[in-house]
């Protein structure tokens, strides 16, 4: 017997719509509630107790997300409801491979229906081969995970000497920047996206997760507007911040980094080499109790819950230490977010090759032990 079949999606798999719920009505908890960009909030009730597949319906168009545990798949997502025996980690690389974006059934706001999904042609090969294939693609994903858990220690550790720093004098974002010290603005607004296409990546909300940039690029500016980006292109040391959608992720850009155009969801800050205060200052300041203090009052004087305006950023107020003592912070948490920055590269190499043999698994262009051989040389 072949060890791949001719069936379809709906064969293999029961897709189902996700289950609305409102930020009001979600309650403290570590359930976390898988919206169309990834983890939105957390809840304290579940829809499925996991593992899951969950997959973009609305806005954003087909991301994949794979879930270990409890979960809550948001109306804004398809959701794996029934495997039908298969492996689920298999199920969530094969999806990972599907292209959506021409299944777009809405009119404005990008939307997938499951019942355009479920007739889709595939081959499909036997449990055995699910599980070596999710086995091999699932080692680069756990050092990834690895990877995560040391960054979020390290930055844990440069949170707690950020809030050691006594502030001596306090100043707002628009003087900063009407001194020279800081430059900031907001993404890229375009209607010339490519999808999946070459260009320059656009970098959005769904990027920023956990102090890191974790791209997945589906969308692109042409590379002849180029000209017209300017300082909307991301560099190293940018500080950039969610202030669209899911308000307050803020990461720090790391040396290495593909060249990405910021959305228009995204603001990003870059110091001036005139100035005392310095990347990783900003970076830790956007992460404090007192930065999120002085955002949340503003999410809520605009019809968008979610929405943080540029002119309202600018007003933002900053406390500053003195020189001696700034100096001391950056010498302290320098080699903490560098070893966040090293994960972070690491990781995305992990995630380039993860990218690069999971269609050829699927399509057999390479065998899985070969695809081990390279997996044990990368880890």
């Amino acid at each position: 017997m072949s060890e791949w079949r001719e069936t379809t999606i709906g064969d293999v798999m029961l897709l189902q719509r996700g289950v609305d719920i409102t930020k009001s009505e979600q309650r403290p908890g570590t359930v976390p509630v898988v919206s169309s960009g990834g983890i939105s909030s957390y809840h304290d009730t579940a829809v499925s107790d996991g593992p899951g597949v969950v997959i973009g319906r609305k806005g954003t168009l087909g991301k994949t997300f794979y879930l270990y545990g409890p979960y809550w798949p948001h109306d804004t997502t398809l959701w794996v409801k029934d495997f039908k025996g298969n492996c689920p980690r298999f199920v969530y690389y094969f999806m990972a491979t599907m292209n959506f974006l021409s299944m777009d059934v809405g009119s404005s706001n990008p939307t997938l229906n499951r019942n355009h999904v479920h007739p889709i042609p595939i081959r499909w090969p036997t449990l055995s081969i699910q599980n070596a294939i999710a086995a091999v693609l699932g080692a680069l994903d756990d050092k990834i995970a690895v990877n995560e858990r040391i960054a979020a220690t390290a930055l844990d550790l440069a949170d707690a000497n950020f809030g050691r720093v006594e502030i001596s004098t306090r100043a707002t974002l628009a003087e900063l920047v009407q001194r020279g010290e800081l430059a900031f603005g907001d993404g890229y607004r375009t209607k010339k996206v490519e999808h999946g296409h070459p260009g320059i990546p656009i970098l959005r909300v769904s990027d920023i997760q956990h102090g890191q940039i974790c791209p997945t690029p589906t969308d692109f500016v042409s590379v002849e507007f180029r000209p017209q980006m300017g300082a909307k292109v991301s560099q190293a040391g940018d500080v950039v911040l969610t202030t669209k959608g899911t308000v307050g992720r803020v990461a720090l850009v790391p040396d290495g980094l593909s060249e990405y155009v910021y959305s228009p969801q995204v603001c990003f800050f870059r110091p001036s080499s005139i100035g005392a205060i310095g990347s990783h200052f900003i970076f830790l300041w956007m992460r404090s109790r007192e930065f999120a203090a002085q955002v949340e009052p503003l999410k809520g004087q605009t019809d968008m819950a979610d929405y943080i305006s540029l002119s309202d950023i600018r007003g933002l107020r900053i406390g500053v230490p003195e020189d001696a003592q700034l100096r001391q912070l950056t010498e302290t948490v320098r080699p903490l977010l560098e070893r966040i920055e090293a994960a972070q590269r690491e990781s995305l190499t992990l995630a380039a090759l993860r990218d690069t043999l999971l269609p050829k698994l699927m399509s057999g262009q390479i065998t899985i032990r070969e695809a081990e051989s390279l997996v044990e040389e990368a880890t």
